[in-house]
């Protein structure tokens, strides 16, 4: 008798010692998983075409090249003054095609139909390339030339090519469009909704650092109290169950 009750006290402690992990595991949880599934649900009810600013963007007209008008590629390289190139492509770059090469070094290098390397937009044009593919009301902006990678623009501005001017626009949207400073091309349009968005983002990814990154020290070890919190959970039920029936 005295046997029983000995073995029936130490599973008690033991259940009692699950209980308290379980607990404490489901505490540690619990503070990334409220943010990831509020997260969760504000990706669930937004527009990702919003977000994008999609919704601004203007449809561009399509250009036929004629292949007998366009400058020989060699030409085009020795307009790079002996740079190491590592590929060609032919591409509409304000209004008219361009030659764009990828120097070994990353850099590209615009090349018009006259032969002669394309200089950086200024702002005058870069204030008509924008009313011209957003028409957005510009009387207000204010406008950054961005010719380094900007530590305050690794995230609004990621893998956007440079030279590149930002405008910041005076809508109640908190609008800032990027454009290439070369192309006139539009290559990033950030809102108050983009902001908000990437923030969560952060949240639900666990990446405090980069925003990227979904293999992260911190998501896993969330990923793995997660999973112990739903065994001991289910340990525990199994007890308690087999203690009513035993007790029944």
């Amino acid at each position: 008798m005295a046997t029983v009750f000995k073995r029936t006290e130490v599973l008690a402690m033991r259940g009692e010692r699950l209980r308290r992990v379980h607990v404490m595991l489901g505490v540690v949880a619990s503070l990334q998983l409220l943010p990831w599934v509020l997260s969760g649900i504000y990706f669930a009810f937004s527009s990702i075409e919003e977000v994008r600013g999609e919704h601004l963007e203007v449809s561009r007209p399509v250009f036929d090249i004629d292949a007998n008008t366009v400058l020989p590629l060699a030409d085009a390289l020795a307009a790079t003054q002996g740079t190491e190139i590592v590929g060609a492509s032919i591409e509409i770059v304000r209004g008219a095609w361009s030659w764009v090469l990828e120097g070994a070094d990353g850099t590209i290098h615009y090349v018009g139909e006259d032969g002669l390397p394309l200089q950086t937009m200024s702002r005058a044009h870069a204030e008509e390339y924008l009313a011209k593919d957003l028409g957005v009301d510009v009387q207000g902006a204010r406008y950054s030339y961005l010719s380094q990678p900007v530590e305050a623009e690794r995230f609004t501005y990621r893998g956007g090519r440079l030279p590149a001017w930002r405008v910041d626009l005076a809508d109640d949207a908190g609008t800032s469009v990027y454009i290439n400073a070369m192309t006139g091309k539009v290559e990033r349009i950030r809102t108050t909704s983009w902001r908000w968005f990437n923030f969560m983002f952060m949240l639900h990814s666990m990446d405090y650092e980069d925003r990227s990154d979904f293999q992260n020290p911190l998501l896993r070890s969330l990923a793995i109290t997660s999973l112990l919190v739903v065994v001991t959970g289910l340990v525990l039920s199994y007890r308690v169950r087999r203690r009513r029936d035993a007790s029944a």
